[in-house]
């Protein structure tokens, strides 16, 4: 009989605290929809200005962001002048640089290899720096063209670091920390919660 009481008593606990959030979330409910109705007449005129603006490749660079990018996609180094990053542009001339040299001195040597294969199967020579096998020749060609090849590759991937760099650095220097991030308990008529807030 007592397990019943409690049983029926957990159960009519439990409605109760239902039904008070039910009634809490309908008077919340009024409130957003209220709001809501403000926000939508707002949002439908900033998306009709935004249909008016035609989308294009350059729409990415609008903005601060966008201009880095753009700045540092022109020139290595010039989105971190922008974003008055000194120091990051001697480090992004610094990568773009090695990469660029070490992509000439393998493609100019290469060629040289190249230039002494195709020469030593027209038989114009003998051997080629001290090689007599036309297989081995052509090897170390290859060897190089893979090495030009991987060295275009990091000057890619350095002028791809650099753009990022200024775009996401861009990013966080215009991104918003400040000091009043709060907690604040709240008490609404039928239940109690926390606001969080994040703005001032």
């Amino acid at each position: 009989m007592e397990q019943k009481i409690t049983y029926h008593f957990y159960i009519v606990l439990a409605c109760f605290l239902l039904s008070t959030q039910y009634l809490s979330a309908q008077e919340k409910e009024l409130e957003l929809t209220q709001n809501s109705l403000a926000l939508d007449t707002l949002s439908e005129d900033k998306t009709k200005v935004k249909r008016s603006k035609k989308i294009g490749i350059l729409d990415m660079f609008d903005g601060n962001p966008g201009k880095a990018a753009l700045y540092s996609a022109i020139l290595p180094g010039a989105g971190q002048i922008y974003n008055k990053q000194y120091w990051k542009a001697p480090v992004m001339w610094g990568l773009q640089g090695t990469a660029t040299t070490f992509m000439i001195s393998n493609h100019l040597t290469y060629k040289r290899w190249d230039n002494g294969y195709k020469a030593f199967l027209r038989s114009e020579i003998t051997d080629y720096r001290g090689l007599t096998n036309d297989v081995t020749i052509k090897n170390y060609r290859d060897l190089f063209r893979k090495y030009r090849d991987y060295s275009i590759i990091a000057m890619i991937a350095a002028h791809v670091v650099n753009i990022a760099d200024a775009f996401a650095s861009r990013h966080l220097i215009e991104f918003d920390v400040e000091d009043d991030i709060s907690i604040i308990p709240s008490s609404g008529s039928m239940g109690i919660g926390i606001a969080i807030n994040l703005n001032k």
